[in-house]
C-alpha cells in the first residue's frame, strides 16, 4: 500500500509523528459521528483508560447498534519514530512491556477510519474551567486557547 500511494509520508502534529493515506480497502467504519438532534439520545458517556497506570478521562460515544455508522473512505495510518517508541516504551512500568519493538524506522501507532485523506482534529472533550469569578477573563481566554491546543 505504501508503495502503491507513492511512499509519501506526511508530517504529523510533532515532528516524531507521520501519516500515510490508504483508500478504505477493508470497509473500516468512521470512528467519530457529529452529534446532531437525531443522535443526541443516543449518546453515552463515561470515563475510560487505555491502561490501569493511566488517569480515566471522560468520553463520549455511540453504540454502533443505535445509530447508522457510514464506511470511511480513507485509513490513515498513524506512524511513530522509533526513538519516540522507544521513549514511550521505556516509560511503560515493566509490567506492561511486552515483547521486542521492531527494529524498523517507524511503526504503526494506531490506524483511524476517516472521509478526508489529510490529517484531521483528535476528537476530545474539554477539561472544566475554573468558575468565572475566579480567573480574569483574558486568564480564562488565556486557558481555553491553551486546553485546545
Amino acid at each position: 500500500l505504501f508503495k502503491a500511494q507513492g511512499s509519501k509520508l506526511v508530517d504529523g502534529y510533532a515532528p516524531f509523528c507521520k501519516h500515510v493515506f490508504v483508500p478504505n480497502f477493508v470497509g473500516a467504519k468512521l470512528n467519530a459521528l457529529r452529534i446532531n438532534e437525531t443522535n443526541v439520545q443516543q449518546l453515552r458517556s463515561g470515563y475510560t483508560q487505555r491502561r490501569p497506570e493511566e488517569l480515566a478521562v471522560l468520553a463520549r460515544w455511540f453504540r454502533t447498534a443505535d445509530v447508522e455508522v457510514p464506511t470511511a473512505a480513507y485509513l490513515d495510518l498513524i506512524l511513530y519514530s522509533r526513538e519516540q517508541l522507544v521513549k514511550e516504551y521505556e516509560e511503560l512500568p515493566p509490567s506492561a512491556r511486552v515483547g521486542q519493538l521492531p527494529q524498523s524506522p517507524w511503526g504503526i501507532i494506531s490506524i483511524k477510519a476517516q472521509m478526508e485523506d489529510h490529517e484531521t482534529p483528535v476528537q476530545c472533550l474539554l477539561p472544566p474551567l475554573p468558575p468565572s469569578h475566579a480567573l480574569p477573563a483574558h486568564l480564562r481566554a488565556e486557558l481555553r486557547w491553551r486546553t485546545t491546543r
